[in-house]
């Protein structure tokens, strides 16, 4: 196996022109996703991150302007024709969005979902995409496949919902999966068994696995490296364990303390950041010193305030 990084963003620049003047929507960002490992990337909503994802599938807003590079497999997908990126990234990186609902078609059966998917990325007649279609489904979970397959979204539980949707990513055999706030609208015990499912999967095909969520509680456990973004830049990258034991920056810091735990006193208000994240108008913005200045004086009162309870 190459040891190179099987993606590789540097000084990635995302403006995107609105009608309010230049939004700066991603500021020189630097992300590596290593061959089989699990990337965490974490951020409050508007901080980037399905933007930069969105960079990488090649969908970003059609009046954006982006530079840098975004290296994959050791191609620069931004030097690509638009056709040879789609069929590169088309059959390699699968994707499991947020809401499954809105992902798939609530009037047309899964089988007939899944096997477009996998006619498409193999090229396997109708017989054998419904045949792989029922094993990819019975890999991530689903009872009965062999019944189920006919079924339409509506009457799968937003659990299996999501698990359909794996189930549909996988059909390329794809060298990199991301997670895209998958498990945002599901409750706590299914989220558990959509991340577990992730991680099974991710061992059982060595692929690679970017988890995308606002919750640093998300990718605890799970994740190898860690990469925080707050207004369109990464302010702290690194080792999960470094960054969950010792986080740098004081917006990371704010993070940890904001997942519940079991210890806390009872009935106390979650620490929560004041104010409003930078505006994506103003170049200058983040993190200047003005910004980490807030960040460091609401962790000072965050902990005055632990004193006096």
């Amino acid at each position: 196996m190459s040891t190179t990084p099987l993606v590789e963003m540097r000084r990635l620049r995302l403006d995107l022109e609105t009608e309010a003047g230049t939004a700066h929507i991603l500021r020189d960002v630097d992300l590596t996703v290593p061959r089989g490992a699990t990337v965490g990337v974490v951020g409050e909503s508007g901080s980037g991150k399905s933007m930069m994802l969105r960079c990488l599938l090649g969908v970003a807003p059609a009046r954006s302007t982006i530079t840098g590079s975004i290296g994959f497999d050791g191609e620069d997908l931004l030097a690509l024709t638009a056709e040879r990126r789609r069929k590169l990234i088309g059959s390699r990186v699968g994707v499991v969005f947020q809401n499954p609902m809105t992902s798939l078609n609530p009037v047309v059966p899964v089988a007939r979902q899944m096997g477009e998917a996998v006619r498409f990325h193999q090229g396997f007649s109708k017989q054998k995409a419904r045949a792989l279609s029922i094993d990819l489904l019975g890999q991530v979970g689903i009872v009965n496949p062999e019944r189920r397959i006919d079924d339409y979204p509506h009457q799968f539980s937003g659990g299996m919902r999501q698990r359909v949707m794996i189930a549909m990513a996988l059909t390329g055999e794809p060298e990199l999966l991301i997670a895209d706030e998958a498990t945002t609208a599901l409750d706590v015990t299914v989220q558990k068994s959509i991340l577990d499912l992730l991680q099974r999967l991710q061992g059982e095909r060595s692929m690679s696995l970017v988890l995308v969520s606002h919750n640093l509680g998300v990718v605890a456990g799970r994740a190898d490296e860690v990469t925080v973004m707050y207004g369109g830049r990464v302010v702290e990258s690194g080792p999960a364990r470094q960054i969950f034991e010792n986080a740098a920056h004081p917006y990371t810091q704010a993070l940890l303390r904001a997942i519940p735990r079991l210890d806390a006193v009872p009935k106390q208000p979650l620490p929560a950041m004041r104010g409003l994240p930078p505006s994506v108008y103003d170049p200058t913005l983040p993190p200047d010193e003005a910004d980490r200045r807030d960040l460091e004086r609401w962790m000072s009162d965050q902990r005055e305030d632990d004193d006096d309870n």
